[in-house]
């Protein structure tokens, strides 16, 4: 997902991103949240890379450190 988004352009990135809320609404709906979450921070964890400043850079170590704790 990772190499996809980083070559997508920014009209596909937005298009990505909305398809991505859509399913994760739809998992929360269903009472997958766990599955919902954990997509969100992943897309967080992606989209962050791609943004500058000091927010982005808070946002990509704050779902890194999630990434990490749950594959632990």
């Amino acid at each position: 997902m990772n190499d996809g988004y980083g070559i997508a352009s920014p009209v596909d990135r937005e298009r990505i991103l909305k398809e991505v809320r859509a399913v994760s609404r739809q998992l929360w709906e269903a009472g997958n949240r766990p599955q919902a979450l954990a997509l969100g921070v992943i897309m967080l964890n992606i989209e962050s890379q791609f943004l500058g400043g000091d927010d982005a850079a808070f946002v990509k170590a704050a779902t890194d450190a999630l990434i990490k704790e749950a594959l632990a």
